[in-house]
């Protein structure tokens, strides 16, 4: 009887603690990575990064409130970009020449957000493409003031929606390179321009 009752105890207690893993867990499983560098630092240094264990990669969300990530020795790829999405933060993202960022965005709040509350500059020379739902949104809240400047070659690509200014202060400055949308019956067919 006792061997019963020990067994039994060991099944809810590893039961138990299986639970609590997978509730303590992101429902869709995300990493959200935070620019941890007051000045200017490389995308690709995990140390740049909280949690320091990797930079942002596909399906992760990355996050500048402060400083500037260069995107400069090799291409990059995230889920979502927010730079200074919270009141107060100043942060900045460049993508430089003859590199890329993929957006691997698949719902309709993911993309880029550059200054949604706070102040973000976003400088793209390389090229930025989207996939599936990809937005962006300059200056986005009321307290937000964001910056895109699209200049030398860079090409953004497969963006569904750009928004400018929405409730905020936003600008684009185009001064070089190439915008462009995906086609009618592309990836993002039957949805409103």
């Amino acid at each position: 009887m006792t061997a019963k009752w020990v067994g039994a105890g060991i099944v809810r207690f590893v039961c138990a603690l299986l639970l609590g893993c997978f509730l303590t867990r992101p429902a869709n499983g995300q990493v959200t990575r935070t620019w941890a560098v007051a000045g200017t630092g490389n995308w690709h240094d995990a140390n740049n990064w909280e949690p320091n264990t990797d930079y942002p990669r596909t399906g992760e969300t990355a996050i500048v409130d402060q400083g500037e990530a260069q995107i400069g020795g090799e291409d990059a790829a995230a889920l979502k970009l927010w730079i200074a999405p919270t009141a107060g933060s100043v942060g900045s993202v460049q993508v430089g020449p003859g590199r890329s960022l993929v957006l691997y965005s698949t719902e309709l709040d993911q993309g880029v957000r550059v200054g949604q509350a706070g102040c973000g500059t976003f400088t793209q020379e390389g090229n930025v493409s989207g996939y599936t739902y990809t937005f962006v949104s300059i200056g986005g809240a009321a307290a937000g003031t964001g910056v895109y400047l699209l200049q030398s070659t860079g090409v953004l690509s497969n963006i569904a929606e750009l928004t400018v200014g929405n409730a905020g202060t936003g600008s684009l400055a185009h001064s070089g390179g190439a915008g462009s949308r995906p086609a009618p019956g592309g990836k993002d067919a039957g949805r409103a321009a």
